[in-house]
């Protein structure tokens, strides 16, 4: 009797194991894939654009194997995925003079994709606006998230008569990004530093002598502040 039961029962335990293997694989074919990140490590304080965006080589001429940060934005823009740049020890200078556009081309540094922008200290990693613009621009449909860490910036301003938001966000203009700071000095950036309409956290940083409003945040914006001075622009 034992014998019987289990061969009648032998095929229905077998159905359910094959039923329960299709709808897993169903499930995964249904999944939508994950996007594939990349790693791009800047070698060169120049500013030079990238050579063909998209792609997935960070280097201003082909085969030349030179990345600069405009580069590496540049390639992170077009190809999907949250995106990471490592940043040495250098005073990085923009040079490429520029306004109105936001693929960074010319001009600051226009972010539209999932990035992590990571320096090496703010002592040794320094991100120089040159008076020419902002130095990031947090812009595009996607609602990026972006997270800056560990470098300086400074010298940034955002006066120009023909630029938008003028007057704001010498530093950084985020329209509709989640961005994250962290240990991260913003020094002698003209026309104010932070600029916020999206959500904004800034930790563990020191924004000093930046002439206007130093942090702004407009009422569609939430921002988050600790660990941070603020001081006074001299």
């Amino acid at each position: 009797m034992k014998r019987q039961m289990f061969v009648l029962l032998f095929p229905c335990v077998m159905a359910l194991v094959m039923l329960s293997g299709w709808l897993n694989l169903s499930r995964l074919d249904a999944a939508a894939p994950s996007a594939p990140s990349a790693t791009f490590t800047v070698n060169s304080t120049i500013d030079a654009t990238d050579a063909n965006p998209g792609n997935g080589v960070c280097e201003t001429a082909p085969g030349n194997g030179i990345c600069t940060l405009r580069a590496a934005i540049q390639e992170s823009n077009t190809l999907a995925g949250a995106d990471t740049i490592n940043i040495p020890t250098g005073t990085f200078l923009l040079t490429l003079d520029g306004i109105n556009e936001d693929n960074a081309v010319t001009g600051d540094l226009d972010i539209k994709d999932d990035l992590t922008i990571n320096g090496v200290s703010p002592q040794g990693t320094i991100l120089d606006g040159n008076d020419l613009d902002r130095l990031f621009h947090i812009t595009g449909n996607s609602m990026p998230t972006v997270i800056i860490a560990h470098l300086t910036i400074q010298n940034g301003q955002s006066f120009h008569p023909d630029a938008g938001y003028l007057g704001v966000g010498g530093c950084v203009l985020n329209n509709n990004g989640s961005l994250n700071v962290n240990d991260t000095i913003f020094y002698n950036n003209y026309r104010g530093c932070l600029y916020n309409a999206g959500t904004m956290t800034v930790t563990n940083s020191l924004a000093q002598n930046n002439p206007g409003t130093a942090i702004s945040n407009l009422i569609t914006g939430t921002m988050f502040i600790e660990n941070t001075v603020v001081e006074t622009a001299i």
